[in-house]
């Protein structure tokens, strides 16, 4: 494999990408694959770093999604209550006490455990901490991504653990 060659399945990851362009006034749903007007969707974040006149990006999920999953995650903290201060994340093992201490004196909101769901099936998976969340999210929920993650840190471990020259 050459230095610069992609594998098929590191291919793969990039295989369910959606065009983001928004010049003809629509975007695809992210979530019900359905182009809709860019009007469907909820406002993002700015574009102040790249555009003089702070370019509002739209976000990729339709409000009518964004409506659905909102209502699931309500209805799933009904059946299954946040867990109690002892509990810990089954992922990173951090516990209640541990995220509070890690998070950023300028955030407005109590960044601790969140309810992670399947977003294919609705199921419940558990209440993992925000930052696991995060980082599955990121690989795409799909055990395929995070094994190459895990594969690419493992290659990569014996770097961590290299001693130090004394003159």
């Amino acid at each position: 494999m050459g230095r610069h060659t992609l594998e098929e399945e590191q291919l793969e990851f990039f295989k369910d990408e959606i065009s983001i362009d928004t010049s003809k006034g629509v975007r695809v749903c992210h979530k019900c694959g359905i182009e809709k007007p860019l009007s469907s969707f909820v406002n993002g974040t700015t574009r102040s770093n790249y555009s003089p006149n702070e370019e509002i990006i739209k976000g990729n999920i339709c409000r009518k999604c964004v409506a659905i999953n909102t209502q699931r995650i309500k209805h799933l903290k009904t059946i299954h209550p946040l867990p109690d201060k002892t509990y810990r994340c089954p992922i990173c093992t951090k516990s209640y006490s541990d995220l509070v201490l890690d998070q950023k004196l300028e955030k407005k909101y109590s960044a601790t455990f969140v309810l992670d769901h399947d977003h294919n099936t609705g199921e419940f998976r558990g209440y993992i901490c925000w930052k696991c969340n995060s980082g599955l999210g990121f690989l795409g929920d799909t055990i395929s991504n995070v094994r190459r993650a895990l594969k690419f840190l493992e290659q990569h471990e014996k770097s961590r653990h290299y001693t130090a020259k004394t003159d």
